[in-house]
């Protein structure tokens, strides 16, 4: 993708980074488009789809993000690398882990970021709820975006993050049924208000949460998660 086009593209979602930054994306589409054909990175095909849902609708909720300069975040199911590497682009001040299971997936996010010379940028490549002890209450912010429904991604969540870290989850209901609500108090998270929200620079339609205990406990067997979803809204997620 040319520069000039991702640079249309970005102007149409209100974003404006500087030319190395725009360059930098352009690449990540590029890379994704081409090594999609090998590895099945993501369903979307096209330069300028790739573009538009993995880039900029990554960035645009969180564009304002205000958390302090030298945070910990993590990204949830990265997949092709997004929402991980577009914020990382544009937040080099923040320290980005990409989780995903899939080796060939963290495989091409951790060369790309060593080509891109994205210093901020580590993968760890895993289940979740099987990484070591060493990964718990290490994060000030957490995203994910397609990985789960909102009652697995609160449980995979909750034990990175550090007491008065961020959660944010990129899509949910705007009203969420009462077992999830208690589950996600159960996993000491609380669901912001549009004063946090506005605080922490956090937009769109997704939801945020704050932990609001240390500690707590580890995510249970995804199977164990999986079925108390499936009890808590309704159907398997």
């Amino acid at each position: 993708m040319e520069h000039f086009e991702i640079h249309s593209l970005l102007e149409k979602y209100d974003l404006r980074f500087s030319a190395a930054q725009e360059n930098l994306l352009a690449a990540f589409v590029a890379d994704v488009c081409a090594q999609n054909k090998l590895y099945n990175l993501t369903g979307f095909r096209e330069e300028k789809d790739i573009a538009e849902e993995l880039v900029c609708r990554s960035i645009v909720p969180l564009k304002n993000l205000n958390v302090p300069r030298g945070t910990r975040a993590a990204d949830m199911g990265s997949g092709a690398g997004a929402p991980g590497i577009p914020l990382a682009a544009v937040f080099p001040e923040i320290s980005w882990a990409l989780f995903d299971s899939n080796a060939k997936k963290t495989s091409f996010v951790e060369t790309f970021a060593r080509r891109a010379g994205l210093a901020n940028i580590s993968t760890v490549t895993g289940r979740i709820e099987e990484l070591p002890p060493d990964f718990r209450d290490s994060f000030g912010f957490v995203v994910s975006r397609a990985m789960a429904g909102v009652y697995i991604c609160v449980e995979l969540g909750a034990p990175l993050l550090q007491k008065g870290g961020l959660l944010y989850l990129y899509s949910g209901p705007e009203n969420l049924p009462d077992k999830v609500m208690s589950h996600c108090e159960a996993c000491g998270l609380l669901l912001c208000g549009d004063e946090k929200r506005q605080a922490a620079g956090v937009g769109g339609e997704g939801l945020l949460f704050e932990k609001i205990i240390e500690g707590g406990a580890p995510a249970r067997r995804f199977p164990a998660i999986k079925r108390g979803a499936a009890k808590a809204e309704g159907a398997l997620v």
